[in-house]
Parts: structure tokens; C-alpha cells; sequence
């Protein structure tokens, strides 16, 4: 039997070998998420030049064959679940002149995927030739897609991006939305269920996302900077009690793996954020995050100003025990800020931490404000 699929060879002519195999990788695993008794196993044959990719309890419906059926039934563990992702790898591999050939046991079915010139549509499109398959025993795993021409340098290519199959237990830290990856090699890396995504090198770490935690683009290639940080700033919140030290390095680096972090922390990393700062600076010291807020300093004596990161900061000045230090260091000095300078100091705070949000109009009326308090004096 043939089942001809209208997809033109030249259908997502921008995927890869790296692509089509990523997809198949994501079904299997997606499968052992689902059940966890169905593992994933991947094997090559470098003599052979053959890479198997098997689930234990797997089978492909034919009704799987149709476009936009997929058997991930809302499972946000899951990103594909032989949807039109593993019809679209059998379309690459096949224009890339891999055979591949798909063992279904349950059905006792070989598939095997090629381009054929369809009657019908006048056209070559995507064909599975679905034939009865005699099994000789019963086959350690009910699925298994066998892609033939593999060279070794693309299997050395499929290790390096899948986790699954790399020793990364020792170099990991596991928290609610995934795994910060702290192996040298691995940073800036961004994975999604073990899969490799895409590089950030700006980033200190590398990271793997449960699905359900971060938006991937259709190719599964592209993730918003904003939703990478995120993420990996929530990771480290949750993480800072027991890795204060590297919560705290990062915060002093300015590194984007925390640039949310005020946003989603807990009152405890404000205090050990503030006691950080203290440790360092000594008792006298006041956050700044620009030169414009140390005026605002400037009249008390004996206090010493530090600029910190923006992120830094806001933990620090959201610490009870920074707001008890800051009024003992005012009263110390028995000196009382002019209105302009608490202005100007509350805008350059607001500026920083949401300067992208704010408004042109916004702007203008604090511009004018604050140089309207000039002459104010404080009561």
C-alpha cells in the first residue's frame, strides 16, 4: 500500500539533517514522558552508518499520516507527539537521500517513506509505502526509525545536542522549570526537553526548559530573549538559599540569567542580597545605579555610595533591613534631602527597572516635575 501525502518535496526547504533528526528525538522522548515505562533508546551503528530510534511501547497509526493529527492531546510536558513534525523529518531525510525505514510491530508493518509521482495531483509528493512485515522475534522495542547514511561526524553532531545522550548528571542543578547546565562547555547553551535550541552567549550558564515553562518558534530553533530570562532568573530564585555564593556572583556580574530576578524572588533573597552588599561594602554603603543618584547622597556625610546593577539593586533597597539602615544613616547625619533629590532618585530607580515600559508622556511630566522642585523645600 502507498500513501501519497501532498507535500512537495521542497516543503521546508530550510530544515537540516539536524532538524529532521531533532524532530524524531523530540517524538521518542515526548513518548517516554507521556508513560515512562515506554523508554526512549538511541543506538548507532557506526559500521553500518545506521541510527535507530526506538520506543518500547510506541505504534504509529496510519491515521497519524494525515496532516495536523497529532497524538500530544495537550500534554504541556510534551512539544510533539508524531504531529506534522516526524512527517516533515521523513520528507528531509528523504530529499537528503537518507533512506529510512520505520519498523511498527503492533501493526507487523515496515514503513518506508520516497517520492513519487502522484496521478492524481500531477505532481512528486511525499509517498509512504506501507508493506506486512515478518518479524523474526519479538523486537526489543514496538517502534523503532532506522535512518540509513548516517556519517559519524553527524552522530558526534546528534550527541552534542541531545542530553539524553551525555553524562550531564554531575554538572546540573534541577530546580522547578528545569536544569541549569553549570559544565563549562555548556553555557550560553539553550536546550528544551533535552533537545538543543539555540546559543546565547551573553548568558553564564546553559539551560534545559520543560516545555510547559518557555515558547518555542514553530522550527523549534528561535526563543525570546525576554522568556529565556525569565525563566532562568526564576530558576535561580528558587535556587538561592542553597547556592547563595553563585546567586550572588551573578548579581555583581549584571548577568541576563538574573535580570528578573526582583520579580519573582522571595523576601529571603532581598536579605541575603542586602547582607551580600553589607559584607562587602561595610555598614556605611548605599546602593546607587547611576552617577545622577549619588546627589542624592551627597549631603550626608560619611556615607559611601556604590553603584550596582540595576537587578542588584532592587533586591538590596527591597530588604526591610536595607530600609532600617538607609533611615539610621539619614537621621546619623541630621541631614533631610531636598525634594528634587528624592525625585530625582525615585525616577532614576523607576527608569532603570522598567525605562522600556515607560511612556514618552510619562517622561516629559517627570522631566518637568522634577525641575519644577528645585525651589521646594522640605518640611
Amino acid at each position: 500500500m502507498n500513501i501519497e501525502l501532498p507535500i512537495s518535496p521542497d516543503y521546508v526547504k530550510s530544515w537540516t539533517f539536524a532538524h529532521a533528526i531533532r524532530e524524531l528525538l523530540q517524538n521518542a522522548i515526548d513518548q517516554e514522558v507521556t508513560s515512562p515505562d515506554n523508554t526512549m533508546t538511541v543506538t548507532y551503528d557506526p559500521e553500518a552508518q545506521v541510527l535507530r530510534i526506538a520506543n518500547k511501547s510506541s505504534a504509529l497509526d496510519r491515521s497519524s499520516l494525515l496532516l495536523g493529527v497529532t497524538t500530544k492531546t495537550g500534554d504541556q510536558r510534551t512539544i510533539g507527539q508524531f504531529g506534522e513534525g516526524y512527517k516533515l523529518a521523513l520528507l528531509v531525510l528523504t530529499r537528503l537521500n537518507h533512506a529510512v525505514r520505520i519498523l511498527n510491530y503492533k501493526s507487523k508493518e515496515s514503513w518506508i517513506p520516497r517520492f513519487v509521482h502522484s496521478a492524481k495531483l500531477g505532481a512528486t509528493v511525499l509517498t509512504i509505502q506501507i508493506v506486512k512485515y515478518r518479524f523474526t522475534k519479538v523486537p526489543d522495542h514496538d517502534l523503532t526509525f532506522e535512518v540509513y547514511g548516517v556519517h559519524p561526524d553527524q552522530w558526534l553532531m546528534i550527541q552534542a545536542n541531545t542530553l539524553h545522550l551525555q553524562n550531564q548528571l554531575q554538572h546540573k542543578l534541577v530546580t522547578s522549570q528545569g536544569a541549569i547546565l553549570t559544565g563549562h562547555d555548556q553555557r550560553g547553551r539553550i536546550y528544551v526537553n533535552g533537545l538543543y535550541v539555540t546559543t546565547n552567549k551573553d548568558l553564564h550558564f546553559g539551560y534545559n526548559f520543560k516545555p510547559q515553562h518557555i515558547d518555542l518558534d514553530r522550527d523549534r530553533t528561535m526563543v525570546r530573549d525576554f522568556d529565556v530570562q525569565w525563566a532562568t532568573s526564576y530558576m535561580w530564585a528558587e535556587l538561592a538559599k542553597d547556592h547563595h555564593d553563585m546567586v550572588m556572583i551573578l548579581l555583581e556580574r549584571d548577568a541576563p540569567d538574573i535580570k528578573y530576578v526582583e520579580n519573582v524572588s522571595r523576601t529571603s533573597l532581598k536579605d541575603q542580597a542586602e547582607m551580600n552588599f553589607v559584607s562587602r561594602h561595610g555598614t556605611n554603603a548605599v546602593p546607587i545605579v547611576n552617577e545622577d543618584s549619588r546627589q542624592s547622597w551627597a549631603k550626608h556625610d560619611g556615607v559611601k555610595t556604590v553603584i550596582v546593577p540595576t537587578p542588584y539593586y532592587a533586591l538590596i533597597t527591597g530588604s526591610s533591613h536595607y530600609a532600617h539602615r538607609a533611615v539610621s544613616l539619614t537621621k546619623s547625619t541630621q541631614l533631610v534631602m531636598a525634594p528634587q533629590d528624592y525625585l530625582n532618585d525615585f525616577w532614576s530607580q523607576m527608569e532603570f527597572r522598567g525605562k522600556d515600559t515607560i511612556c514618552d508622556d510619562t517622561k516629559t511630566d517627570w522631566a518637568s516635575l522634577i525641575e519644577r522642585s528645585k525651589d521646594w523645600k522640605a518640611s
